[in-house]
C-alpha cells in the first residue's frame, strides 16, 4: 500500500472513531449495526485495515451519517501518526519512539447538519 493510502486509512479510521464516540456507542454496538465484529471495527478505527466502498457505506449507516460526511474537509487534515509509526503498526514491528513533532493533533469533525 502506498504512503498516501496509509494516511487516508488513518484519517478515515479516526473519523469513524470520533463519530462513534459522539454517539456514545461501543465498537461492539457499531459492529452489530454494520454486521461485523467489534475487532474489525477496532482495526478500521486504527487505520490498520483498508475499508471497501461497501463496508464504508455500511459503517456510515451504522453511525447515522453519510459517506460524504466522513470525507468532509479531508484534504485539510493531517495524520496523527508518522509514516514510520504507520508502517510499524501495520507490520507488527516493535515501535520506535518518534520525535514529538511527528504527531499532529487535529480538530474533530464539525457537527452533522
Amino acid at each position: 500500500m502506498d504512503q498516501q493510502g496509509r494516511i487516508l486509512d488513518a484519517i478515515l479510521g479516526r473519523r469513524l472513531r470520533w463519530r462513534r464516540l459522539d454517539l456514545d456507542a461501543t465498537q461492539k454496538e457499531v459492529g452489530l449495526r454494520a454486521g461485523i465484529s467489534y475487532q474489525q471495527v477496532q482495526r478500521f478505527e486504527g487505520g490498520l485495515t483498508r475499508i471497501s466502498a461497501a463496508m464504508l457505506w455500511r459503517l456510515a449507516n451504522a453511525l447515522d451519517v453519510s459517506v460524504a460526511y466522513l470525507f468532509q474537509d479531508f484534504e485539510r487534515e493531517r495524520p496523527l501518526f508518522s509514516d514510520t509509526e504507520l508502517f510499524e503498526r501495520r507490520s507488527g514491528a516493535p515501535p520506535r519512539s518518534a520525535p514529538p513533532q511527528a504527531k499532529v493533533e487535529t480538530s474533530p469533525l464539525p457537527p452533522r447538519p
